[in-house]
């Protein structure tokens, strides 16, 4: 068995079944999904999944809050049909799914109480696209708006070494050249300062949960 086998029966075996094959299952992905989902039980207005992807998420968070008002964003044509194939499958009505770029999205300023932006940052090309991308999200945000993302915590001793390699084993990386971008606390708030965006809430997740945990999610204010 080569090194692309392996990683593929490693992430199926870790896998939820009702995410085996998809692009963003895998164990880290769903740890994010599900605390994102854990803060969001009770929340309500207006909610924009940015990144939406097949919508592991948005879908679930749709299940566990029939309250709030869903929007889903995303750039792949194919992950949307796939995201809308699961509202079907579900018999789930009440998300919007629109393709745009996050850097430039279709909606008036404030419009939204909250904004996930999960499983993405780290997808990134560059430090100028995360910016770009957290001003809009800034910019479609009401006041006192809230803002879920995580980073990949270059603060980590392993997180470089097993992205460094990423590309030997995992051939959707290699193939869509994908950049794999971690970062350190201190730029994450550099970005959001840059941004008007302040944070309330810090969580480490995934072993050790502290400063030097793989992930590190955050809650964000607009101010």
């Amino acid at each position: 068995m080569n090194i692309t086998k392996f990683y593929l029966f490693l992430k199926k075996l870790i896998s939820p079944k009702h995410e085996t094959g998809h692009y963003s299952s895998g164990s880290w992905p769903e740890i994010v999904r599900n605390h994102a989902l854990s803060r969001l039980t009770s929340a309500e207005g207006k909610l924009l999944d940015a990144g939406c992807g097949e919508g592991l998420f948005i879908t679930q968070l749709k299940e566990i809050n029939k309250k709030i008002v869903l929007i889903g964003v995303d750039t792949n044509t194919q992950r949307l049909a796939q995201c809308q194939q699961r509202c079907i499958q579900k018999s789930m009505n009440g998300i919007t799914l629109v393709k745009s770029s996050i850097t430039d999205m279709p909606f008036i300023d404030g419009e939204f109480e909250h904004v996930t932006f999960i499983n993405t940052l780290f997808n990134l090309d560059s430090l100028k696209t995360a910016t770009d991308a957290l001003k809009e999200i800034t910019r479609i945000m009401a006041k006192n708006g809230i803002l879920y993302f995580e980073f990949r915590n270059r603060a980590n001793p392993l997180i470089n070494l097993k992205y460094a390699m990423a590309p030997y084993y995992d051939a959707t990386i290699k193939a869509q050249k994908l950049p794999l971008v971690t970062y350190n606390k201190q730029s994450i708030e550099k970005l959001l300062d840059h941004c008007d965006l302040k944070i309330i809430r810090t969580t480490p997740l995934c072993f050790p949960r502290n400063k030097w945990s793989p992930i590190i999610f955050i809650e964000a204010k607009k101010c």
